[in-house]
């Protein structure tokens, strides 16, 4: 009986996976950390802002959101799937509360119209 390599045999790696890595394959989380939108510096930046609007009682919108990421991301060819916004506000850490905008009413925002109280 022919004896099994050492990683194989003492670390419980596959045969086919060793001899792929050796190839020059890269492992699977190495292959999905290049097909995320955003780098962890870029998304650390974006949290960061995202936690600055938070402490001045400002919050963003997700258009806010996604047009900062695009901004940030801007030297990449990829696109924002239009969940991703929605995705990212669910990963914010635990201190930051994300807070939802309700809509307004259209009667509410045409008496709010500064053209018709200035007449």
């Amino acid at each position: 009986m022919a004896s099994t390599p050492l990683p194989v045999r003492e670390l419980g790696v596959k045969c086919n996976i060793l001899l792929a890595r050796i190839n020059g394959r890269q492992s699977k989380s190495a292959s999905h950390a290049s097909q995320k939108a955003l780098n962890p510096i870029q998304e650390r930046i974006l949290i960061s802002w995202v936690a600055s609007l938070h402490k001045a009682y400002t919050y963003p919108t997700p258009d806010l959101i996604e047009n900062a990421a695009n901004y940030l991301g801007k030297g990449e060819d990829r696109d924002l799937g239009h969940n991703w916004v929605y995705r990212f506000i669910e990963r914010l850490p635990p201190t930051i509360h994300y807070i939802t905008q309700k809509h307004k009413e259209k009667a509410r925002m045409d008496s709010e119209d500064v053209g018709s109280l200035t007449l």
